[in-house]
């Protein structure tokens, strides 16, 4: 019997061209996961490269339905809104260890007791320095506390950027005043906030429940505001 002459032979023809449609197949897939990570990294980094706060935003406000985001909004001029009404990148008071895992992660540092805990971000949310903590009472929420490296996901009047005078102009007489070692605690109950200052300027704040029976009406003397 006499062959053809004209059949492929292994290795020939017919090999070459199915390495020629694999090597397609491939760089196809390629070129449409390049595109796709362009695509994402344009939406979701900042002009200065790093991660935008709408990046970060964007998914806790689909699971914090009624609160207002304060990496959405500036909050500070809503005066009729208090703590229990606000969320941090979707944690509120009252959630759980589980839920906060769910919305921002695992903490870079967390400090436990027997019945509480104080959970530090930073680097998990691309911080220099540790710009949250979250406080727990039995696994539950009770106290989120801002400082100033979380500025980077602040608006307006909410950026902690402010002097004593400013202090008293939006949140007015606080119902407490402590003065700690290195700083100086303003509280608010009715408003749930705790408001701390240091050398004359204002360094981070906390969220915490609001407790109207802890409301003080007397009249603070105004010359408060220009002593530390």
């Amino acid at each position: 019997m006499s062959k053809d002459k004209n059949a492929p032979k292994p290795g020939g023809q017919g090999g070459s061209d199915s390495t020629e449609k694999l090597r397609f197949v491939l760089y196809g897939v390629t070129a449409v996961l390049t595109i796709a990570l362009v695509i994402f990294f344009a939406e979701t980094m900042a002009p200065d490269g790093s991660l935008s706060s709408s990046s970060l935003s964007s998914r806790p406000a689909e699971v914090s339905q009624g609160f207002i985001e304060i990496t959405a909004h500036d909050i500070f001029p809503l005066g009729n809104k208090t703590s229990e009404d606000i969320s941090v990148l979707g944690i509120a008071l009252g959630d759980t260890k589980a839920e906060v895992i769910d919305k921002i992660g695992l903490p870079d540092l967390e400090t436990a007791y027997p019945i509480s805990a104080n959970w530090e971000y930073r680097e998990g949310l691309l911080l220099d320095r540790v710009g949250l903590l979250i406080h727990f009472d039995n696994d539950v929420v009770t106290r989120i506390t801002i400082k100033e490296p979380f500025n980077k996901y602040l608006h307006g009047e909410t950026v902690i950027n402010h002097d004593k005078a400013d202090i008293f102009r939006m949140f007015g007489k606080p119902d407490e005043s402590k003065l700690l070692s290195y700083f100086t605690q303003y509280t608010y109950y009715g408003k749930g906030f705790e408001v701390f200052q240091s050398r004359k300027r204002m360094n981070g704040f906390s969220l915490i429940p609001v407790q109207p029976d802890k409301v003080r009406n007397s009249v603070i003397d105004p010359s408060i505001i220009l002593d530390e």
